[in-house]
C-alpha cells in the first residue's frame, strides 16, 4: 500500500544511486536540468507510479503531505506527465508560482533534501547545499521560504540534534524516530553513536527495523564507540525486543569467520545478559574461550558471567577455571570475575529451600480491589516498521 513511509523509502532508494556521483547522476538520468528539478522528479516518481495502480490511495497520501490548492495542478497533470517528467518540471519551476509552491511542499513533506544530504559526504554535501540554495534564490528570492529554512536547519549537525533530543527522555515523534534511523547510517561515527544512544532511551518498543540496524552497528561498525553505544542500546531495550530472533542470529555470529565479529557478538551478548543465557548460547561462548584471538576469548569470558543460571553448570565453571591459565592477563581477569560471580550465583541456588506446596481445590478468580491500581498499558510499538529493514545477515 502506498503511504507516506513507502513514498519516503522509495525516494531514499533512488537517492542511493545519486549519492555515488551526484552531478553525473543528474545528467545521466535527467539531462542538463537544475538540481531542484532532479529532486522534484525523484520525489514525484513514486507518486506517479502509485497513481497508475491505486489512484485514490495515491491522492490520499498526497493530501496527507499537503492539501494546499496548488497540489491540484499535480493531480490534474499526473496522467500525462510521467514520461516527460523532468522537462515539464524544469519548465514549470521556471515559469509557474503555483508549481513552485507545490514542489516545495512535496520536498518538505517527503523530506527529500534531508534524505539526499544524509547520503552525501564532504564536498558533495557542500555542493548540494550551495547549488540548491542558489537555484531557489535565482528562481524567486521571495518564495521557497520553508525550503530555505530547511536548508539552514540542515547545517545544524545531527550530533547537535541528538544532543538536544536527550531532553525528550525517550518520548519521540515519528519524525524524530526517522531522524534516529537516518543517523544510524550517517557517515560520522560520532553521529551513529549518538543516534544509538537516543534509540536506547526510547520509552516504547522500537520497530524490528530499528533493532536490526542497531545489531548491524554493534557487530560490524568499524568504530569502537559506535559498536559499544549500539550494544548498550540493545541491552537497554532487551525487555522490549524480539529476543528469539536476535539470539538465533547471534548464535551463528559466534562462529563467524571474522574475529572482530565474534568478539563484538560476545560483547553484545553480555549486554543482553540472562535473556541470552540459553544452553546453546552458553555452549557457544564456552567454545569461544578457545578462540585464537585473545579479544574474542576475553569477551567470551566476560559474557559467560552475565548468562545466569545456565552458566553455573559444572562444564562452564570448569572451562572458566581453565581460562584462568590463559597467557593473556585480560582473559584471566575476565574469567576470574565471571567465575567468582557464577560460583556465588550457584551457591545461592543450592541454598534456597524448595517451596512446599499442598494441593488445593480450584479457587474462584480473585476480584480486584476497588482501589487497586490498574495494570500498566502494554509497550507501544512505533510505526516506523515501513522503513527499510536491513537483513540481520551480512
Amino acid at each position: 500500500m502506498f503511504d507516506r513511509s513507502t513514498w519516503r523509502m522509495q525516494v531514499g532508494r533512488k537517492l542511493d544511486g545519486f549519492a555515488r556521483n551526484p552531478r553525473q547522476e543528474i545528467v545521466i538520468s535527467s539531462g542538463p536540468v537544475m538540481l531542484l528539478t532532479y529532486l522534484a522528479s525523484v520525489t514525484l516518481e513514486p507518486f506517479l507510479n502509485a497513481f497508475e495502480e491505486e489512484p485514490i490511495t495515491a491522492i490520499q497520501t498526497l493530501a496527507s503531505i499537503s492539501a494546499i490548492p496548488e497540489m491540484n495542478a499535480v493531480v490534474r497533470r499526473a496522467p500525462s506527465m510521467r514520461y516527460q517528467l523532468t522537462h515539464l518540471l524544469e519548465y514549470e519551476l521556471r515559469h509557474s508560482t503555483q508549481w513552485r509552491s507545490a514542489i516545495e511542499q512535496l520536498l518538505v513533506g517527503v523530506d527529500t533534501v534531508q534524505l539526499a544530504r544524509q547520503r552525501l559526504h564532504g564536498l558533495d554535501s557542500d555542493w548540494f547545499i550551495d547549488a540548491l540554495r542558489n537555484e531557489i534564490i535565482d528562481l524567486s528570492p521571495t518564495e521557497f521560504l520553508e525550503l530555505h529554512r530547511r536548508l539552514n536547519d540542515s547545517l545544524k549537525s545531527f550530533y547537535g540534534i541528538f544532543q538536544e533530543m536527550r531532553q525528550r527522555k525517550g518520548t519521540y515523534t515519528q519524525e524524530e524516530l526517522i531522524l534516529i534511523y537516518v543517523g544510524l547510517s550517517d557517515s560520522s561515527a560520532a553521529v551513529r553513536a549518538q543516534a544509538a544512544r537516543r534509540l536506547g532511551e526510547y520509552a516504547w518498543s522500537p520497530s524490528e527495523n530499528m533493532v536490526n540496524r542497531l545489531i548491524q552497528i554493534a557487530l560490524y561498525d568499524n568504530d569502537l564507540e559506535s559498536r559499544n553505544a549500539a550494544a548498550r542500546a540493545v541491552g537497554a531495550l532487551k525487555d522490549r525486543i524480539h529476543t528469539p530472533v536476535i539470539l538465533e542470529v547471534l548464535s551463528a555470529r559466534l562462529r563467524d569467520q571474522d574475529r572482530f565479529v565474534r568478539t563484538a557478538t560476545a560483547m553484545l551478548l553480555s549486554h543482553l545478559g540472562e535473556l541470552a543465557g540459553t544452553t546453546s548460547m552458553v555452549e557457544g561462548l564456552v567454545q569461544l574461550l578457545h578462540d585464537p584471538d585473545s579479544y574474542a576469548r576475553e569477551a567470551a569470558a566476560h559474557a559467560l558471567g552475565t548468562m545466569g543460571v545456565n552458566a553455573t553448570a559444572a562444564p562452564v565453571i570448569g572451562a572458566l577455571a581453565q581460562a584462568l591459565q590463559d597467557d593473556n592477563e585480560h582473559v584471566h581477569d575476565a574469567a576470574l570475575d565471571s567465575l567468582t560471580h557464577l560460583r556465588e550465583l550457584r551457591d545461592v541456588q543450592t541454598t534456597v529451600p524448595p517451596r512446599i506446596t499442598t494441593p488445593t481445590s480450584p479457587a474462584a478468580p480473585a476480584k480486584p480491589h476497588p482501589e487497586a491500581p490498574t495494570a500498566p498499558e502494554p509497550h507501544r510499538h512505533d510505526d516506523t516498521s515501513e522503513l527499510l529493514a536491513p537483513s540481520l545477515t551480512r
